[in-house]
């Protein structure tokens, strides 16, 4: 167990929840971390050259936040740097270890893509024509979407 450094300290002493604080809290218990770990440590470097890595569980943490919030790769950084909420969900202490920046985020994406990851980059399908089970949203002119 580690010990709490001071702006965790001060962050828990607050007296309200963010919504930001309540949907990782929610996210935490159904996110399948056996499952993604099993798959992903096979594919992952294990930090012998280089500079130190950063470990397989905060990795992958701030790659969820990442896709979960749709931010870039620098975007995840300066989130992760800014937010106490962030940084507890990933599991880092800014005063003990360095979170993973911006260009370790689109390394362990670039780890995922061939390994992990199989999505489809388009709606169409390997005939290339239109996949009727894939859908695409149009904004209407007054505001809506439509299918």
């Amino acid at each position: 167990m580690k010990q709490m450094s001071f702006s965790q300290a001060e962050f828990q002493r607050k007296k309200r929840r963010t919504r930001r604080e309540e949907v990782l809290a929610e996210m935490e218990p159904i996110m399948p971390r056996a499952e993604l770990f099993a798959v992903v440590e096979p594919h992952y470097p294990k930090g012998r050259r280089g500079r130190p890595q950063v470990g397989l569980e905060p990795t992958l943490r701030v790659y969820v936040v990442h896709r979960w919030n749709g931010l870039s790769d620098e975007g995840v950084d300066d989130a992760i740097t800014d937010s106490q909420a962030l940084r507890a969900f990933v599991g880092i202490d800014l005063c003990r270890e360095v979170a993973p920046d911006a260009t370790t985020v689109l390394q362990f994406r670039h780890l995922l893509e061939p390994h992990v990851i199989a999505a489809p980059s388009s709606v169409k399908n390997e005939a290339n024509a239109r996949d009727p089970d894939m859908h695409q949203t149009k904004k209407k002119a007054n505001g809506g979407t439509s299918a």
